[in-house]
């Protein structure tokens, strides 16, 4: 099986802020995924930057952004619904 990549990506999910040193390198993935690919950020319930993180959605467009870590049961449901909700495509239509 070959590797693959952000290009075939629907859905990414990033969990944690992102260090200082990555994320030019999440910026570039970003990039690379396909329209309609749905980035989930799990990321801590303080939405500042520090010297040393910051949460995804101050470095990437977030479609799905929870806040707080570990996210509940209910919320990680919650996720899942909007996600399939996004990815789902009507009968003729097109994603």
């Amino acid at each position: 099986m070959d590797a693959l990549g952000p290009e075939d990506a629907d859905v990414v999910v990033i969990v944690g802020d992102i260090a200082t040193q990555l994320q030019a390198h999440l910026a570039g993935l970003r990039r690379r995924m396909p329209p309609g690919a749905v980035v989930v950020a799990f990321s801590s319930a303080v939405p500042e930057q520090t010297y040393a993180a910051c949460g995804a959605e101050q470095v990437v467009e977030v479609d799905v952004l929870v806040r707080g870590l570990p996210p509940s049961d209910e919320m990680l449901s919650r996720v899942v619904e909007a996600i399939v909700a996004r990815l789902l495509v009507p009968a003729g239509g097109t994603r």
